[in-house]
């Protein structure tokens, strides 16, 4: 399993340096942890019946944007499977294919029955609620607990909660990136700009993400939205720190500060303008 993970991993440095577009080394990447996840769930004796479960990508895996070093979440989606079942799955599957990937890992465990419980009081699980894609098991499940997710944020108490979060989240963003020296850190708070805006989208009444943009501003944002993605994936190929120290770089060092302010600025407009409008729904 290493050995197919490393020769995947130089293939896509190879597309990377090649000027593959980044969208589609993510897709690569995940499709490929996807196969690999239910290669080794298949041929190995598991404690539980793939109709009793569903697993689940969320966060990056979820979104389709797994980089490089991206931890793996996953959420394990269930009938009720007892604590002795959830942990040896847990030991003898989930951890050991997750530590071949050379990946940190993180699972969440929900029965269908309590799936929403802890969403009230957790943003980052309301948030992965938002960008959930099953990966194996009974798609049944899957549907019954999308039904609980679509009841919770049809609830104006909910939404507005969610919102309120949402929006100090990007404000406390927003001042680090406008007050902050520019260096790594900054990149990683850049997308996380991109992330509020979609997650903030999506529940909509009538638009999504990119109707919000037009031609042009979707063509420049996602422009730099590739850059910013490209420095990220190469500095964690050549295990570096420092931005100074970035080498086989085709672009501008100087450029990629203007690119990231881009995106904030694109991403500071439409998140005014989409929460704006999901407020007035709320109200």
């Amino acid at each position: 399993m290493k050995s197919s993970v490393q020769n995947l991993e130089h293939k896509l440095y190879q597309d990377l340096v090649s000027d593959v577009p980044l969208l589609k080394i993510f897709k690569e990447r995940c499709h490929f942890v996807d196969k690999l996840l239910n290669e080794t769930f298949l041929n190995d004796k598991q404690p539980a019946s793939e109709n009793d479960l569903c697993i689940v990508a969320v966060g990056s895996y979820g979104r389709v944007e797994l980089n490089h070093k991206s931890d793996l979440d996953l959420l394990i989606l269930h009938k009720n499977l007892s604590i002795d079942t959830l942990r040896e799955m847990d030991q003898t599957f989930l951890r050991p294919f997750i530590q071949n990937t050379g990946r940190d890992v993180s699972i969440m465990n929900r029965s269908i029955e309590n799936s929403a419980a802890t969403w009230n009081m957790n943003f980052h699980e309301q948030t992965s609620s938002l960008e959930m894609r099953p990966i194996l098991g009974s798609l049944k499940i899957f549907e019954d607990h999308q039904s609980k997710v679509k009841t919770f944020w049809k609830d104006k108490t909910n939404r507005s909660a969610f919102y309120n979060l949402l929006n100090q989240d990007f404000q406390k963003k927003l001042q680090t990136a406008e007050t902050a020296q520019f260096n790594t850190q900054s990149i990683k708070n850049t997308l996380r700009f991109y992330h509020l805006v979609y997650w903030a989208s999506l529940y909509h009444p009538t638009k999504s993400f990119f109707d919000f943009l037009t031609g042009q501003s979707k063509t420049v944002l996602f422009e730099s939205l590739n850059v910013v993605w490209f420095i990220r994936e190469l500095m964690q190929y050549q295990s570096i720190n420092d931005l100074n120290e970035i080498k086989e770089n085709k672009i501008q060092l100087e450029a990629v500060e203007s690119h990231c302010n881009r995106i904030k600025n694109t991403c500071k407009l439409l998140f005014n303008e989409i929460t704006s409008r999901q407020m007035a729904t709320i109200d």
